[in-house]
């Protein structure tokens, strides 16, 4: 068995409901890959689901040159959303394509948690304050 280590690069992110924000991040995924299955391998699938074990969507491919490395690298853009100050846990999973198109099923899950952080206020603009003096 071979580990593959997959990089996926520039997840940005959007957090909503009412700021609006991205951050880039680097995510690292650990996965082991039969060494004689890369002999008719065009790539892997990355997906990802706000549930573990299930209703996994395609985040991205990440495609495999013909030639073993220790590390393959994509990037792709990941959206989580939340509450400011809350965390977010997303569950990833990989599957290995074939030259002919068709993928294994899915590996073992993954999970990455993501801090949502609480935005920069804007600056105030026509604030008024009124100071009463009571005698």
């Amino acid at each position: 068995m071979k580990k593959l280590f997959l990089t996926v690069l520039t997840v940005m992110f959007l957090l909503i409901p009412v700021f609006g924000f991205t951050a880039d991040k680097t995510l690292n995924f650990v996965w082991e890959q039969p060494t004689i299955a890369t002999d008719y391998l065009s790539g892997w699938v990355l997906y990802q689901s706000n549930t573990a074990g299930s209703g996994y969507v395609k985040v991205t491919d990440v495609p495999y040159a013909g030639t073993p490395t220790a590390t393959y690298t994509t990037s792709a853009v990941l959206v989580v959303t939340g509450t400011p100050g809350s965390t977010v846990t997303k569950y990833f999973v990989l599957t290995a394509k074939g030259q002919d198109g068709v993928e294994s099923v899915y590996s073992n899950e993954v999970n990455q948690v993501f801090a949502i952080p609480y935005p920069v206020p804007t600056a105030p603009f026509n604030l008024i304050i009124k100071v009463t003096v009571a005698p």
